[in-house]
């Protein structure tokens, strides 16, 4: 019976921890979104960061839109490039960028696109690159299933992060509430 009731407690807060959860957009060091960190101290050298969807609520989607702050470096020549042909607005503007899909983005991770900086001037350390809500308020993907928007969160990238310093060691923020989990971990919480 205490079996039977801890485990049905268990499914109960995974399927509220899913519910009150949110895909993510971020700005990341690499396709893969593992790490929020990227050294740009090199003068005449290329560095790319990559905006990614972390999908979390959704299988796959068809658009999304965001903003961003920071993107825009002192000391570097910028050239933004999307997974799509279907952009409206451009990240360097405070409006921020509408992207859509033609063939949807399918979880968990969607690639959505990159900037690359050609580094003229070594960047400050700790400088931040985020993605917010787009000028009109919206931090929003696009389920492909429903064509309903859900909302997201935004990440942010450090450029050359100094571990210890305001962004502690240097990584990505907290992670997706329903993340996997064993069996042993979910017993761990009781």
């Amino acid at each position: 019976m205490k079996k039977s009731v801890i485990a049905a407690l268990a499914l109960s807060l995974f399927l509220m921890a899913g519910a009150a959860s949110a895909s993510i957009i971020g700005i990341f060091g690499d396709t893969g979104a593992t790490t929020c960190v990227k050294a740009m101290s090199a003068q005449y050298t290329y560095a790319e960061v990559y905006f990614c969807a972390l999908l979390d609520d959704t299988a796959a989607i068809s658009a999304c839109e965001f903003g961003a702050t920071g993107v825009v470096l002192p000391g570097t020549i910028i050239t933004v490039t999307w997974d799509t042909t279907l952009v409206i607005g451009n990240i360097q503007t405070a409006d921020g960028v509408a992207l859509a899909f033609p063939v949807p983005k399918a979880a968990p991770l969607a690639y959505l696109g990159k900037i690359q900086y050609f580094i003229l001037a070594p960047q400050m350390p700790n400088t931040v690159l985020s993605v917010v809500p787009s000028g009109a308020g919206n931090l929003v993907i696009v389920d492909a299933g429903t064509a309903s928007e859900l909302p997201a969160e935004g990440w942010r990238l450090i450029v050359n992060c100094v571990p210890g310093g305001d962004y502690g060691n240097c990584l990505c923020e907290n992670t997706i509430a329903t993340e996997d989990a064993a069996w042993g971990q979910i017993k761990a919480l009781y």
